[in-house]
């Protein structure tokens, strides 16, 4: 399998993208991959780049704030219009004039938005494991902490407001919710792993907080 590995520009950082596949793409638009999270790099889905062995050039990239991509140092600029706006700036950079668009979770919710705006060059979209309406989704997800044994619902809900998600006990606690809600497959696969290691705290603590407390789902216009 063929990979290239690079940086684009984007709002004086850089955003870190890897090609599974023939680079440049030849006759078919490439898959343009939108990880979830936010916070969690595109390594967890690196399985879709089997669709190289089937001639389909599959795009990944890391999301300003995590991964190998440039920081979002401004809490501020964490909003849908500047996720979509690097989307764009990868589209730009490595001259994809017509994609399929693949999001996952928190990605299908970007590609939703995005798609909304109605880009040029869309092929198709694949929103996966997300949710199209952000309030049904919010309220759903505050109920799941309280089927949690012990203390870490408390703990959850105590370093959300305090904004400490980067802390060792929220990791752990968060580590909870995850295994039960988002990857049931014990031990994770080796890419899951190091993908949920690469997980930038900061960023995921208060766009998605397992407690649901989080403003992210009512920003993304879904």
């Amino acid at each position: 399998m063929q990979i290239t590995e690079g940086t684009v520009p984007f709002r004086g950082n850089r955003t870190w993208y890897r090609i599974a596949g023939p680079w440049p793409a030849r006759d078919r638009p490439p898959l343009l991959v939108l990880h979830g999270g936010p916070g969690v790099p595109h390594g967890y889905l690196w399985d879709l780049s089997d669709f190289s062995s089937r001639g389909r050039t599959v795009v990944f990239y890391d999301q300003s704030g995590c991964g190998r991509s440039g920081p979002l140092a401004d809490p501020a600029e964490w909003t849908v219009a500047t996720f979509a706006a690097e989307i764009d700036a990868v589209r730009a950079g490595l001259g994809l004039d017509r994609v399929h668009l693949f999001g996952h979770s928190w990605g299908g919710m970007l590609a939703l938005s995005y798609a909304l705006g109605r880009p040029d060059g869309l092929a198709s979209l694949v929103p996966a494991g997300t949710p199209a309406a952000s309030a049904l989704f919010a309220a759903g997800v505050r109920g799941l902490p309280a089927t949690l044994p012990g203390t870490v619902a408390e703990t959850l809900a105590r370093h959300e407001e305090a904004g400490t998600t980067d802390s060792e006990e929220y990791q752990a606690a968060a580590g909870e919710f995850y295994v039960r809600w988002m990857c049931r497959v014990t031990p994770y696969p080796d890419h899951v792993a190091e993908a949920s290691a690469r997980r930038t705290g900061s960023c995921t603590g208060r766009w998605s907080a397992p407690s649901g407390t989080s403003p992210a789902v009512s920003r993304t216009g879904t």
